[in-house]
């Protein structure tokens, strides 16, 4: 390197970039290095200094084309109008990262209870569940192919993992023990319009209500029934309570035990205490 001028390789590694991409600034034209006598690019300082302020750029999120733009094109006021563009993407992007935060930290303690219910420190509780929306695409572990487009699944599944796998029971199926359940999708009421589900066909809301709150379980290939909420009906008899709407609920996921996989869901059954 000399006083003067840098070779590619130098420009490169002071930049901590590959020399295919200063290349690549070059034939953009967001560089123009001068050439030697045996045509070597001689790159100056200031071509340094425009390269630091398109990694600026890139760094915002702004590809290498745009970047050329910003740099050799664009007036006062498209610099702005593009800033302000970026600026509503960012916050965007950060406002679904925020939510994917919420929702592991929300897991994870959902797994703790888990670990609770493994070891029988968490059986059942009583709160209020949350307010929430709901679609059902899936009934007894089929998939309706015309019911699953009408009722657009692929944008609930697109809004994994803040949408949430879901399954359902009838009051009908609970008490009388029938294989009938369902599988869909729910979100949180207060993000239902935000993501854009609100509008789905087949969508219903289910309101805050009491619950009685407890996990069920299922392991290998067997899959959740309404009779996995025995257990349930058991301790609501002797604890006075019946249950007067669709039991509903998140599935929480699984881990496996001694090579068998053991998979979970939280369920809100709604409830009433008996006169």
């Amino acid at each position: 390197m000399s006083s003067d001028y840098y070779k590619i390789s130098e420009v490169a590694k002071i930049l901590g970039i590959s020399s295919e991409l200063v290349s690549h600034y070059e034939r953009l034209g967001i560089l123009k290095p001068k050439r030697s006598q045996n045509g070597y690019r001689k790159y100056t300082t200031r071509d340094i200094n425009i390269l630091t302020g398109s990694r600026r750029y890139i760094e915002m999120g702004f590809s290498i084309e745009a970047t050329e733009y910003l740099i050799n094109v664009a007036s006062l006021n498209d610099v702005i109008k593009s800033l302000e563009d970026m600026e509503r993407r960012a916050a965007k992007e950060i406002r679904w990262k925020q939510l994917i935060l919420n929702e592991i930290q929300q897991l994870k303690d959902k797994y703790k209870l888990i670990h609770d219910y493994d070891t029988n420190l968490f059986r059942f509780d009583i709160q209020n569940s949350p307010a929430v929306y709901r679609i059902n695409c899936q009934k007894n572990m089929t998939i309706p192919l015309e019911e699953a487009l009408s009722c657009d699944v692929k944008k609930w599944i697109e809004k994994l993992p803040v949408a949430r796998i879901s399954p359902e029971f009838t009051i009908e199926s609970v008490y009388n023990m029938t294989d009938d359940y369902c599988f869909g999708y729910v979100v949180d009421e207060s993000l239902a319009e935000e993501l854009d589900l609100i509008n789905t066909p087949g969508i219903k809301y289910y309101p805050s209500l009491l619950c009685l709150r407890t996990i069920i379980k299922s392991e290998g290939g067997n899959h959740i029934e309404p009779n996995s909420l025995q257990e349930a009906l058991i301790y609501m008899n002797n604890h006075n309570m019946e249950m007067i709407d669709n039991a509903w609920g998140d599935t929480i996921g699984n881990y496996t035990k001694n090579g068998i996989h053991q998979k979970y869901h939280l369920i809100y059954i709604p409830i009433k205490y008996k006169d």
